[in-house]
């Protein structure tokens, strides 16, 4: 049932339980009082929240995210066909990933299957000739609020640079 009562919101009921709620702040979904302009919260007894966008088999399903002046738009954006790529984060700098933690690793790219045989991780850049300053792999070390310091670079010419030396062994595949 769906009902409107004298607190200005609307509350939409499902099997007895006010389970939607809208009002000025947004809406609820499990939320009697959102916090944002869309709130969810799982299910009494469930352990996901979860906003599910299906799109067809052969399109795309994209979540916008920006400002009021749209300059800083991203995207998320997962492809349902399968020649394609799964799953795009786009923006100004594309995809960036922070940590605050002092001992958690970043980034992890992970192939389970032991028999796997592709390529686990791939950079893909424009040819250059003329360009020397184009790199695939740029590694910085910085102090916070510091300069960073860049340790060491691929390039896309098939040159690596490093500030220090390249050392042999001790990274060997066990």
């Amino acid at each position: 049932s769906i009902t409107a009562d004298t607190d200005d919101r609307i509350d939409f009921r499902f099997g007895g339980t006010d389970s939607v709620h809208m009002d000025v702040s947004g809406v609820g979904v499990n939320v009697t009082n959102p916090l944002y302009p869309f709130h969810a919260r799982a299910a009494s007894g469930g352990d996901t929240a979860a906003l599910f966008l299906e799109g067809p088999n052969t399109g795309y399903s994209t979540i916008y995210l920006g400002d009021t002046d749209d300059i800083d738009r991203c995207n998320i954006t997962y492809g349902h066909s399968s020649d394609e790529w799964k799953l795009f984060v786009g923006a100004q700098k594309v995809l960036e990933i922070h940590t605050d933690h002092a001992s958690n690793t970043g980034f992890v790219v992970r192939a389970n299957n032991s028999s796997y045989t592709g390529n686990l991780y791939q950079s893909d850049l424009a040819p250059s000739d003329s360009n020397t300053n184009a790199k695939f792999l740029a590694c910085y070390s910085s102090n916070p609020g510091g300069s960073a310091d860049l340790e060491f670079y691929l390039r896309n010419d098939g040159h690596a640079y490093a500030d220090g030396n390249w050392n042999a062994g001790g990274a060997d595949y066990a």
